[in-house]
């Protein structure tokens, strides 16, 4: 802004909210699902939750905490599974190659 204006200052700060928001609602959704696999729709509303619940301390350990519970949750319906004796469903696993 001090160097390049008003009009220039302005447009830079429209770009970067543009550019905050397009990242950390769409962006971030999307490669957590991809790293943690975990539901970009979980993601964001635990990241919300945690967010509100701890600030941004619970903002930044939402993902990881997330799909932690999400992995102990699979792993309590297998040990349930196999007791009882259920078929196995398959797994919506990534393949190698993705």
């Amino acid at each position: 802004m001090l160097t390049g204006g008003l009009w220039k200052g302005i447009a830079c700060v429209i770009y970067f909210v543009i550019y905050g928001q397009l990242e950390g609602n769409v962006l971030s959704p999307l490669v957590f699902r991809r790293t943690v696999h975990v539901n970009p729709l979980v993601v964001t509303l635990s990241i919300l939750f945690f967010g509100e619940l701890a600030g941004l301390v619970g903002a930044i350990l939402a993902v990881p905490t997330t799909a932690a519970l999400q992995i102990g949750i699979r792993e309590l319906l297998r040990v349930r599974r196999e007791r009882l004796h259920l078929p196995k469903t398959p797994m919506n696993t990534p393949t190698e190659t993705s």
